[in-house]
């Protein structure tokens, strides 16, 4: 259902006929940089459903008044932006590719609802674990210390699943065939052991830290999200375009990510050359991985059908250009534009829907390699 009104931007008065697609979850909000003056707008409603607006008030009816068309769970037509005649509602963009395409999303959105709940409903809890708060969680769980991090864990564990449900499946599948035949080797306890050396800090900081920090910026990843979710590529542009807030989630993820990616390298080498320590490079060790720079730390799987598609999506000059501030950001078009090369001579664009694009994509690796690690270890 479209809805909306006339408002005009509070900061230069330049006005707008707002046309808004209710999205399947409550709250829900879209944003756009004013046209005029660059400031922030909100429009969107909160869990009550009442209408939140932020930097814009309502105006009466104006024939020359500029049409935005938003909504919170897909990508917008660039050409249709201001077409008061376009719907940007999933049942007018999906009509044509048939019914089960309609349930796909309607899927993918009801996955969404669960994966925000299911990590709404745990998160202070597990916040509580990872602060070692004992007393708070001993007095809700008992005094089974081992039992109380084994529920937690499932229950975060399960909510990641969710996230991952549709087309990321196949990226915990392939990673399971792996790990399959590596629990199988007969060298395999010696890896284990060395991965469980990590189990505080991925299982318990590492996985709360980005669980947390997606949620806090999950209105803005929603764009693409759940066309992601069924296998297609975003286009258009962002309904949610808060650059301050994303800004730097890509680089946070890949990050987590370059610390995460010694799971699949051991379970790799240990496939390829029967010693979780040993690589393709003669004398290279494990100790000198973990102290090269983060951009190479996908290459050992590279080769390994099933591993190698974890490492897609990694880019280091987009970490780099945005974590450092170094891009030229165009808000007005949304546009990232980044060096890269040596010495940047060269430039690539990036569209805000491509950057989103690869948060979710990034993201899912993280959980991925998170879920595969719970079983390493458990």
């Amino acid at each position: 259902m479209v809805v909306g009104n006339y408002y005009k931007c509070v900061n230069c008065d330049h006005q707008y006929r707002i046309r808004y697609n209710i999205g399947g979850n409550f709250p829900q909000s879209s944003s756009f940089y004013c046209k005029t003056c660059g400031i922030s707008i909100t429009y969107g409603y909160d869990g009550n459903r009442k209408l939140v607006l932020d930097n814009i008030e309502e105006v009466e009816e104006s024939n020359t008044a500029q049409v935005i068309n938003l909504h919170p769970e897909l990508s917008i037509d660039e050409s249709k932006e201001s077409d008061p005649t376009y719907f940007p509602s999933i049942e007018f963009m999906i009509k044509q590719k048939g019914l089960e395409e309609l349930k796909a999303f309607r899927h993918a959105q009801v996955s969404n609802v669960e994966f925000i709940s299911k990590w709404d409903e745990c998160k202070e809890d597990f916040r509580l674990l990872t602060e070692e708060r004992w007393p708070l969680l001993e007095k809700k769980f008992g005094t089974d210390r081992t039992k109380i991090k084994r529920i937690l864990l499932d229950k975060v564990i399960s909510a990641a699943e969710v996230f991952l449900e549709g087309k990321w499946k196949s990226l915990i599948d392939g990673f399971r065939k792996e790990l399959a035949l590596a629990k199988a080797h007969p060298n395999y306890p010696q890896l284990k052991t060395f991965l469980e050396g990590y189990r505080d800090e991925f299982m318990f900081h590492k996985l709360y830290e980005i669980m947390n920090q997606y949620r806090s910026v999950e209105s803005e990843l929603l764009s693409t999200l759940l066309e992601q979710k069924r296998g297609n590529k975003p286009s258009g542009l962002s309904s949610s375009a808060k650059w301050e807030k994303i800004e730097r989630i890509y680089g946070d993820f890949y990050e987590v990510y370059g610390d995460l990616a010694v799971i699949p390298t051991v379970i790799n080498n240990l496939l390829s050359r029967n010693n979780y320590d040993q690589f393709a490079t003669p004398g290279f060790t494990l100790k000198a991985y973990l102290e090269t720079d983060k951009a190479k730390r996908c290459i050992n799987f590279a080769g390994n059908a099933n591993l190698a598609i974890l490492g897609q999506f990694y880019d280091a000059s987009l970490r780099n250009g945005t974590h450092h501030k170094t891009a030229k950001i165009n808000k007005a078009k949304q546009k990232i534009v980044l060096k890269t090369g040596k010495g940047g001579k060269s430039e690539k664009v990036w569209s805000f829907v491509e950057y989103i694009e690869f948060c979710n994509e990034i993201f899912a690796r993280c959980l991925t390699l998170l879920i595969i690690y719970d079983e390493v270890v458990v």
